[in-house]
């Protein structure tokens, strides 16, 4: 049995607590009458009738009373007297379930056995490591939920940019011709895609094509002066260079028109497929994207 002195103090604790109870919220009568009962049986040291009575207002899964002050001390007392009952097991069940419904829950060191309040340390030490714990992991859990939210929402932007990119892009299909292909100054390289070949066959038959032409109009302004011109060597030295530099032009001429055709026949594409960038009509200033971040929450924002 208890001393007197921690006794008178466990009964003013209770007391104390029922009427908080009674105040707070409304406690039945037969509830009030059945604690009393079994704290009656406590305190006269009948450990067995009082784990008996206590066992049924809290015992089961499901507390047979309502009240949240009953409930917390019918599980103190109960925990208390399974400890002298050496029931240490149950008394621990009883402890983790009062804890679990009030952690902030202290068990008064003076009202009750030195045991007791070890024993409800050690239970509250083990219930707080576990709520850690369990918090830790929840933590975890939430911060691999919101990285993988984070990255479907970045995938989500790259796949909108690419949809995006192939909206601006726009495939042209077009027919070839191999009478086309025959054509001097790169156009068989262009009609077939080669472009940067064919601008080179364009600028250089241009090229020698003007020197072709203005080479042989010098040459032919020459037929005009007299006979005694034709004797004197400074005439004759600009009248074979004239020559010279229309044969020289006629012939590289000739010969790149011949390498642009083979090369335009050998290289012959029927169909050509060029992509072209086409303008996406925009009814604000632009696609705009926005990733916001809360608490255990990711937001992807797309304006367009």
């Amino acid at each position: 049995m208890l001393p007197s002195s921690q006794r008178l103090l466990s009964i003013a604790a209770t007391a104390a607590a029922l009427a908080l109870a009674l105040g707070a919220s409304p406690v039945h009568a037969d509830d009030l009458s059945d604690f009393e009962a079994a704290r009656r049986a406590y305190d006269a040291g009948s450990y067995e009738q009082a784990a008996r009575l206590f066992e049924r207002m809290v015992g089961g899964e499901v507390p047979q009373i309502d009240n949240e002050v009953l409930i917390l001390e019918s599980r103190k007392y109960l925990a208390v007297s399974y400890l002298f009952l050496t029931r240490r097991g149950d008394a621990e069940t009883q402890f983790e379930a009062l804890l679990a419904q009030d952690p902030s829950y202290q068990l008064d060191p003076v009202a009750f056995p030195d045991s007791a309040y070890e024993l409800f340390r050690e239970v509250e030490s083990r219930v707080r490591e576990r709520a850690a714990e369990n918090a830790a992991e929840h933590e975890a859990a939430e911060r691999a939920r919101r990285d993988r939210t984070i990255a479907q929402l970045l995938e989500q932007q790259e796949r909108i940019a690419l949809l995006e990119s192939l909206a601006r892009e726009m495939v042209v299909v077009r027919e070839n011709s191999r009478g086309l292909a025959l054509l001097p100054f790169g156009i068989g390289q262009l009609r077939n895609g080669n472009r940067s070949f064919g601008l080179a066959l364009a600028i250089t038959q241009s090229f020698l094509l003007a020197g072709s032409i203005v080479s042989f109009g010098l040459h032919e302004s020459l037929r005009g002066e007299p006979l005694e011109r034709w004797n004197d060597p400074q005439f004759i030295r600009r009248e074979r260079a004239y020559r010279i530099t229309n044969i020289v032009s006629v012939s590289a001429l000739g010969a790149l028109v011949v390498i642009g055709i083979t090369d335009a026949q050998v290289r012959y594409q029927g169909t050509v497929r060029t992509v072209v960038e086409r303008e996406i009509p925009e009814t604000h200033e632009g696609v705009s994207a926005e990733l916001r971040f809360g608490l255990g929450s990711a937001e992807l924002r797309l304006d367009f």
